[in-house]
């Protein structure tokens, strides 16, 4: 079964598209009706294009490389187009580790978008669902957005959600950034 989860993210507008090309991380939040914790949604633009930076955010198993935090990522059981993936993120002392396992649907429409999304099957939250999308910016380059709701079972200090939104989500981005540079770069060096 196809996984279908339909998230609004922030539209893009022409005051974004400066700030993206000014080499910016683009933060909008959203506050969600009887929730603590608003929705996320983090832009960036990356130097290469969604076919180069594809394989580091539909991979379950790479969460880690542009994901602050997380202990351990494994994908747990595939089947028809979908994928089960357990993440351990590791908050900070005293807090204890969060779990999830989510499952992912996989929808790549070249030219237009390449998009992971996945809702909670089970885990230390309530919710949390999101997804990850690319779309080519048409110059060779990628928008790159990541888009969250997330509430754990276990009520967070308010300093600590927003310091991982404010802090947490550009880190992000920026290490997408340095993934994708380094992957392009290793792929063009073994093509000579």
């Amino acid at each position: 079964l196809a996984l279908a989860l339909v998230l609004a993210a922030a539209p893009l507008v022409d005051v974004e598209a400066e700030r993206l090309a000014r080499g910016e991380v683009v933060l909008h939040f959203a506050e969600v009706p009887g929730s603590d914790y608003p929705v996320a949604t983090a832009r960036v633009l990356v130097d290469a294009p969604p076919s180069r930076v594809w394989p580091i955010v539909a991979d379950c198993e790479r969460t880690g490389e542009v994901m602050p935090d997380v202990a351990t990522a494994a994908v747990v059981a595939e089947r028809g187009g979908t994928s089960r993936c357990t993440v351990v993120v590791d908050l900070p002392f005293p807090l204890g580790d969060l779990t999830s396992v989510t499952r992912a649907a996989l929808d790549v429409r070249p030219g237009q978008h390449w998009q992971r999304s996945w809702r909670l099957v089970t885990g230390d939250f309530t919710v949390n669902e999101g997804f990850w999308r690319l779309e080519p910016s048409g110059d060779g380059r990628t928008i790159a957005t990541y888009h969250i709701d997330v509430r754990p079972k276990t009520p967070l200090p308010a300093w600590l959600v927003s310091f991982i939104q404010r802090a947490k989500l550009p880190e992000m981005m920026q290490r997408l950034r340095r993934a994708a540079l380094v992957r392009q770069t290793t792929l063009s060096a073994v093509a000579r």
